[in-house]
């Protein structure tokens, strides 16, 4: 029991790692959503409140007000408290139960606020404006969005979720929340001059625009509490344009309305992030490791390893794309998938998106397979490049219907993507640019024969032609490259040790670990059950005088004790007629010792005893050698 509570608590520890990795960013995130108050106004639920107390605290004139007030909705009374400045106290002139309107959304009351309070805060940290203004200053409340669309010289802020901006004069200063990784968002305070802003647009309520100081121009885009709003944001900012300015949110609207009206749902990438997963996951029972993988147990999961993959386990190729190395692996991949999938499968269509990833996928794994001499090839990689393959060639063709600005945008984006992530893995060991490199091919060929035109009326076309163009290259490559592959004219470029000599894959193919009707790892009751009584047993060893009703021959089975005083086959060896060898392995009979070096490389050990003796390979092989003839072959725990 404690050996297992043992190994259960190395699980138990990363699992809590990761519930806490995973859960503070989406704790943070969903407090902030809720206390989001451009959503608040908008839903425009308000209320009178009490000020119970102003309490100061801290050395820079900060204050909380503590007031209670009773929602609409309900009959409680609610105790909420905001932070703000004395200043702005005064200028509202508050005190113990005076009264202020506080706003609220109706599902969360406690996360109450009054827009007066932060609008006194705002103003009374504005210096006094030279002259007289054009117009009075104004609080606007807001909430900053995810930057797309940015020019390729420009970058963005970084801010998120809520925030307010503040225009007076010829001075602009926005309050925003900066992510911070595993932690609570930072409270960010910036001032611009009037005149850094240009290309501002507006559409809905929505704002884009660019901020250029200190020479270096970034873009910013927040949505106000209602489009009348962000009209009068616009016209506080300058209606500058640069000569390459393109009007982007209403394109961008319009690109996304579009998409979910030809497309409104992507099953197809959430069930295979979830097959990939499901994998992982029978690998981890299977002893095949979280962070660090075991190759052993992708192996026999169905990776591609070279071996055995030249050896005609062809299905290797495809099989691999659903394993992967580890937790990290498994992450970047499908999150990869997830912000890329999700696209490709709505502007192509889900059973034209599934081709050509199961394609894209086959062809990088061909690719790995011929370019690397020896590899075990696991990952979706070469399906995920596939993937932006096909979005980039989406992109290039002129007739896909995409609004030419988000056209741009997404191309480049794509682009830029691709020849980081080559370059990258360029840099480092164990990336497999030949699977990335093929699958991009491959999903670039089929992606462009199966674009069509992001139209609702494209449901209702014939595209027969288009599928068996498509379809026609596909098949074509499968018994092409089958062809080839099987007749051996496609091989992975040779491999040799450090004397120079050629290592063949049958040195590096591990046998199998049921060999005679007997696995490496049976208990002695195991054994029993699946053999039977043997012809003749001592404690470390039961032989047997037949293999199964159509081999017949001499199986030793060689047994050991593990630390913890369980006996377990370790070894099993064949001795007969070469014509009565057990299935499932080369029959090595009559081999000189040279020969299995050719084979297999030299022996890992021998132990001692003359003419006869036992030779021990790193792929688990074992040989008994007589007169330097092999006189009895099988399998061994290499652990042992």
């Amino acid at each position: 029991m404690e050996r297992h509570l043992a190994a259960l608590l190395p699980l138990l520890l990363l699992g809590a790692l990761l519930s806490a990795l995973v859960g503070i960013p989406i704790f943070v995130a969903v407090r902030q959503r809720r206390r989001d108050r451009r959503r608040i106004l908008a839903q425009g639920n308000a209320a009178d409140a009490a000020v119970t107390r102003i309490v100061p605290y801290g050395s820079a004139g900060r204050c909380r007000v503590y007031f209670s007030y009773q929602p609409e909705i309900a009959g409680a009374q609610r105790e909420c408290r905001q932070d703000s400045t004395l200043e702005a106290v005064k200028a509202l002139q508050l005190e113990n139960g005076a009264s202020l309107r506080v706003q609220f959304p109706p599902r969360y009351p406690q996360h109450a606020f009054s827009a007066a309070l932060t609008t006194a805060e705002r103003l009374a940290a504005l210096p006094p404006p030279p002259g007289a203004e054009a117009s009075p200053p104004a609080v606007y409340f807001i909430a900053f969005v995810a930057q797309q669309g940015a020019r390729r010289t420009s970058k963005t802020f970084g801010w998120s979720g809520d925030g307010d901006i503040t225009v007076a004069g010829e001075v602009v200063r926005f309050t925003a929340q900066r992510m911070r990784p595993f932690w609570f968002p930072k409270l960010i305070e910036q001032e611009f001059p009037r005149s850094a802003f240009g290309n501002v647009e507006v559409f809905g309520d929505a704002v884009r625009c660019e901020i250029t100081s200190q020479s270096q121009t970034r873009t910013l885009q927040f949505t106000a509490v209602n489009a009348e709003e962000a009209r009068a944001i616009g016209a506080r900012l300058p209606d500058t344009r640069t000569a390459d300015f393109a009007p982007q949110l209403a394109e961008r609207a319009e690109f996304t309305a579009r998409l979910r009206e030809v497309s409104p749902h992507a099953p197809v990438t959430p069930v295979l992030i979830a097959i990939n997963v499901a994998m992982f996951l029978v690998a981890v029972a299977l002893g095949g490791g979280i962070l660090v993988p075991k190759g052993d147990v992708l192996i026999r999961l169905g990776s591609d390893y070279t071996p055995l993959t030249a050896a005609g386990q062809w299905w290797r190729l495809l099989t691999c794309t659903f394993l992967h190395f580890g937790l990290g692996h498994l992450a970047f991949n499908m999150w990869a998938l997830w912000v890329n999938g999700v696209l490709a499968e709505r502007l192509y269509g889900s059973s034209r998106f599934l081709t050509l990833y199961l394609f894209a996928g086959v062809a990088g794994s061909v690719a790995s397979f011929l370019w690397h001499p020896y590899v075990n090839g696991a990952g979706a990689s070469g399906a995920i490049f596939g993937v932006l393959g096909a979005l980039l060639a989406y992109f290039l063709r002129s007739d896909s219907g995409i609004p030419s600005s988000v056209l741009k945008t997404q191309r480049n984006a794509a682009a830029i993507f691709i020849v980081y992530s080559i370059l990258n893995g360029a840099r480092f060991r164990g990336i497999d640019n030949a699977a990335h490199l093929g699958g991009l091919a491959a999903g670039f060929v089929v992606g462009w024969l199966l674009c069509r035109p992001l139209d609702a009326k494209r449901n209702e076309q014939d595209w027969t032609v288009q599928w068996v163009n498509a379809l026609a290259v596909i098949v074509g490559s499968v018994l092409i490259g089958g062809y080839y592959l099987a007749n051996g004219q496609w091989r992975p470029r040779v491999l040799h040790d450090a004397s120079g000599r050629q290592i063949t894959f049958a040195e590096l193919a591990p046998p199998p670990r049921t060999f005679a009707g007997v696995t490496l790892g049976m208990t002695l009751t195991q054994l029993e059950a699946a053999k039977g009584k043997p012809l003749q047993m001592d404690s470390y060893h039961w032989t047997y005088n037949s293999i199964d009703s159509a081999h017949d021959g001499l199986v030793d089975v060689f047994i050991r004790s593990d630390a913890d005083g369980r006996a377990a086959v370790w070894a099993i060896v064949f001795w007969g007629k070469p014509e009565a060898e057990p299935p499932g392995m080369a029959n090595l009979l009559e081999f000189s010792s040279a020969d299995l070096t050719m084979r297999y490389g030299a022996p890992r050990f021998a132990n001692a005893g003359g003419d006869a003796r036992y030779l021990y390979f790193s792929n688990g092989i074992i040989a008994w050698m007589a007169d330097d003839k092999v006189r009895g072959y099988g399998v061994y725990e290499q652990a042992h």
